[in-house]
């Protein structure tokens, strides 16, 4: 039987109209790491995908957490 390794943490987005801010958390639910920018800093959602993803996967190889 293969043994399955449970996540030790997890990335949450918040998306508002004025800010956008992702993070990691622990399963015990406190904050690793956090980060954001300004929602409206990007021309389109193809820019802000870009830049949301550039910026969690920064944060993940930042925190160990792969």
């Amino acid at each position: 039987m293969e043994r399955v390794q449970l996540k030790t943490r997890v990335v949450g987005v918040d998306i508002s109209s004025e800010r956008t801010t992702y993070g990691i958390v622990d399963i015990r639910g406190n904050v690793v790491a956090k980060d954001g920018f300004p929602t409206f800093d990007c021309i389109n959602a193809s820019d802000f995908v870009a830049k949301l993803c550039d910026g969690i996967m920064d944060l993940v190889e930042k925190n160990g957490t792969t």
